[in-house]
């Protein structure tokens, strides 16, 4: 059945998985950038000041490839969303129609 919690954490999980797949690549970026930076300055002789750039270009696109990866948490996320209000409602529905055998006991008592 149906259970708000379950939808919660699945939500959860979510935006910590996006949040650690930016990080862990930009972090890989950083470090492929450092390796190809320190490669051009101190085998190929490239001037010093190319280090940051390189650096920051490798980053930046190893932080576009993790983008690309969660392009679709924000969609799973909403429909998460979503999905616990029309279970929420369907719940409040639910329990009305559960109440109407009730209610129309009532009334038969009430005619006799």
């Amino acid at each position: 059945m149906y259970n708000e919690n379950s939808f919660k954490n699945y939500i959860f999980w979510l935006k910590v998985r996006r949040i650690v797949l930016m990080l862990l690549f930009s972090v890989i970026g950083c470090l492929i950038g450092t390796l190809i930076s320190e490669y051009l300055v101190n085998v190929l002789l490239v001037d010093y000041s190319i280090k940051v750039l390189v650096i920051t270009t490798s980053t930046l696109i190893f932080f576009g490839f993790a983008v690309l990866l969660t392009i679709n948490t924000a969609k799973e996320v909403q429909d998460g969303y979503w999905k616990i209000a029309v279970l929420r409602k369907l719940t409040v529905m639910s329990k009305k129609l559960d109440n109407i055998p009730s209610l129309e006991e009532d009334e038969e008592d009430s005619e006799e």
